[in-house]
């Protein structure tokens, strides 16, 4: 069987393109076909987005091997799978893709969570030194600054410890180099890409791609408000992604909102400057002849009052003097 997954680096510009042979619904049958116009993404995207996808549910399972991987796993079940090639093309009815969906899912789903864990528990490496290191600061104040150092000095290259540590490499499949292009035909491939990376597994190129990065100088991240994985290109403190969170705003976005709001729930100073805005605001819808001034007033006020507090330029007995001073009197 021809590889069904290709993968270019480009590590100049620090993009992947990935294209491979999905599953695509015509009329009562499914059929094979490569992607025509394969998409330029931040290299590292094929595996982020497989660190985010949650592989302990049925459906995420079926929609990934039905994207990436269903031609190949049908092949090692049914040996007879070339009968199924119409004009080059592997082509099965619908209730036999249905059929072998399933089967391949009760099969494999396994595999799909072992390779998961693997790769998540290398992913999440600098996250494990920072929780050791929190946690023992009091209990174990030599193994907490161990870990301390390892995080201070965690480096992308450190990821490759780990891959070799595993037994994912022995199980990956062949990986081929194509200087061809051969299915790239629609783009126009710099001249600085050396060659094509192709393979029938996806696991192969996911430590394809978990390599690419370990000889990068990019960290793999976790956002501080969604969870989920990224990989930073110009910071490597960077604590939100760019993945949309709500109301079409992406974690960053919403990080000023988000630190605001931490600082809140552990500054009572802020916590009442924050009760105090909200009961003129109130005020003064329910009577805006009276109010409304004053609910301006320490809007306007207030945020200078809040960031001279925030920034030391008065003390907090200060700033809670200015807030007493403003409550409404009955």
């Amino acid at each position: 069987m021809e590889p069904t997954l290709n993968i270019i680096f480009n590590l100049d510009k620090n993009k992947e393109i990935i294209t491979y042979k999905k599953m695509i619904k015509n009329e009562n049958n499914y059929c094979s076909q490569y992607l025509m116009e394969p998409q330029e993404n931040p290299i590292g995207t094929f595996l982020i987005d497989f660190l985010n996808t949650d592989m302990n549910k049925k459906e995420n399972v079926e929609n990934f091997i039905q994207e990436y991987c269903f031609e190949h796993y049908y092949s090692l079940i049914n040996k007879k799978y070339k009968e199924k090639y119409i004009n080059y093309t592997f082509t099965i009815s619908e209730n036999e893709y249905l059929e072998y969906l399933d089967k391949i899912y009760k099969k494999y789903k396994e595999d799909f969570l072992w390779i998961h864990d693997i790769l998540w528990d290398i992913a999440i490496k600098r996250y494990k030194y920072s929780h050791l290191y929190e946690n023992f600061k009091f209990k174990d104040s030599e193994f907490s600054n161990y870990n301390k150092n390892k995080l201070d000095t965690l480096i992308p290259s450190d990821y490759f410890e780990d891959l070799n540590d595993t037994d994912l490499k022995e199980s990956i499949g062949e990986i081929v180099i194509d200087f061809n292009f051969s299915n790239y035909h629609n783009l126009n491939i710099s001249s600085y890409i050396p060659c094509a990376y192709k393979s029938r597994t996806y696991e192969s190129i996911l430590y394809l791609t978990f390599r690419q990065i370990a000889s990068s100088k990019y960290l793999i991240c976790k956002c501080e408000n969604c969870g989920k994985f990224f990989i930073p290109f110009s910071n490597h403190d960077t604590k939100y992604c760019n993945n949309i969170f709500k109301n079409n705003k992406t974690c960053k976005d919403l990080a000023p909102e988000i630190t605001y709001k931490q600082k809140l729930s552990k500054d009572p100073l802020l916590k009442k400057y924050r009760a105090r805005y909200q009961s003129l605001q109130k005020a003064s819808t329910l009577n805006p002849e009276k109010n409304l001034k004053k609910y301006e007033d320490y809007k306007k006020i207030g945020a200078m009052k809040k960031n001279e507090y925030l920034t030391n330029q008065i003390t907090a007995k200060e700033f809670e003097n200015w807030i007493e001073s403003t409550k409404l009197k009955k």
